[in-house]
């Protein structure tokens, strides 16, 4: 399984294998990624992301066609069973509008399961002042929603 994310995801580094237990875990995160830079991330490996890729990347979308990105991104992917996409703390209107895109990829994309952060990111002490980078409890929600989100792993690992 490839975890590709943002600072979001980052603070859940450590939180994430022990949620994801039975699967091999690569968390791929970085500071203000954007989807077009982790469209570039799948381009480099040539699509090649696993079985189940995890996809959080929305909290530094500034606006445009969040469908588009999206599209681009699952056009690229070779092989992989699942995509498990992750919404993103609305803190923006543009990053509201990309999770209502999110919500909607499995209508289109039968293989997008949505991991909805936005729907517990407000819990009191997940967050930090900004009211998007993880304290510990919100690390291991987050590692949790996106675990439910993966689901038991394969048999055999």
């Amino acid at each position: 399984m490839y975890v590709l994310g943002d600072s979001v995801t980052l603070g859940a580094q450590s939180t994430l294998p022990s949620a994801l237990a039975g699967w091999t875990v690569t968390v791929d995160a970085k500071e203000s990624r954007r989807i077009d830079q982790g469209s570039s991330v799948v381009a480099a490996r040539g699509g090649a992301m696993g079985r189940v890729l995890v996809v959080h990347l929305c909290t530094n979308w500034g606006g445009g066609d969040y469908g588009a990105a999206a599209e681009r991104l699952l056009g690229q992917l070779q092989d992989v069973e699942r995509v498990v996409w992750v919404t993103c703390t609305p803190w923006l209107p543009a990053v509201a509008r990309a999770d209502e895109v999110i919500r909607s990829l499995p209508r289109s994309h039968p293989e997008v399961v949505v991991a909805d952060w936005a729907a517990v990111s407000a819990t009191p002490g997940y967050t930090y002042a900004d009211g998007l980078h993880l304290r510990p409890p919100g690390a291991a929600a987050l590692a949790q929603v996106i675990a439910d989100a993966v689901g038991p792993p394969p048999a055999g690992g």
